[in-house]
């Protein structure tokens, strides 16, 4: 069983508060499970959360483009009616299972799992990353040709005069993983037309064999 709380416990006091026998028991246990092929959490005692202007400035560009966007995929995923065109998954409680994850104490709080596994449209985080690049790339292109205006409604890209412009234009979805092929199966507007491939996983040598990908248009 994973210790999510030892796990907390350890991070919440930080790497200056913790006694060395903690310590030492913890990698032994640590060294017992991997030895034993069980699964095993190592959390690491000396991490310190840190500022990181460049990664914040990331998050909120990548915040203010799924915003851009969600007009688009409103029109685009009648599914996303209800979430006002946003890609989201519920919040689920899972208290009854918290004492067997090991967060029985109540100082930790509400336990919730994160349903992904019924992300709409996408089908899962990795894939939706992959359409949001996708169509990040397709109003790009709109908007350096002057197809669309800086100011211009953003789901004038899922009319037919775009259905046009996108067909004269082909993009590759590369991934180790089925993300091209969950990209490649959305025929609407800028993602109608494109090609994807899927990388094979990579060898213990650590070179890729091209003989394992797939391609398709």
């Amino acid at each position: 069983m994973y210790d999510f709380a030892a796990c907390w416990q350890y991070v919440a006091q930080g790497a200056d508060g913790m006694m060395t026998d903690m310590l030492e028991r913890t990698n032994n246990s640590l060294l017992e499970r991997v030895r034993a092929a069980r699964p095993t959490l190592w959390c690491n005692p000396a991490y310190v959360p840190s500022d990181d202007p460049v990664a914040e400035e990331g998050l909120k560009e990548a915040l203010d483009n799924w915003a851009m966007l969600a007009p688009l995929l409103k029109k685009l995923f009648p599914q996303l009616e209800e979430t006002d065109g946003r890609i989201t998954s519920e919040l689920i409680d899972v208290s009854p299972i918290r004492d067997a994850l090991g967060y029985g104490d109540e100082q930790l709080g509400r336990l919730f799992v994160k349903g992904d596994h019924a992300l709409p449209v996408a089908g899962s985080v990795k894939a939706r990353g992959g359409l949001f690049e996708v169509l990040m790339a397709a109003v790009n292109e709109a908007r350096s040709v002057g197809f669309l205006g800086k100011d211009d409604d953003i789901a004038n890209l899922a009319s037919q005069e775009a259905q046009s412009f996108f067909s004269r234009r082909t993009i590759a979805v590369g991934s180790t993983g089925n993300l091209g092929l969950s990209v490649r199966h959305r025929p609407h507007g800028p993602l109608a037309t494109m090609s994807s491939f899927t990388c094979p996983p990579m060898p213990r040598s650590g070179r890729s064999s091209a003989s394992g990908a797939s391609g398709s248009r």
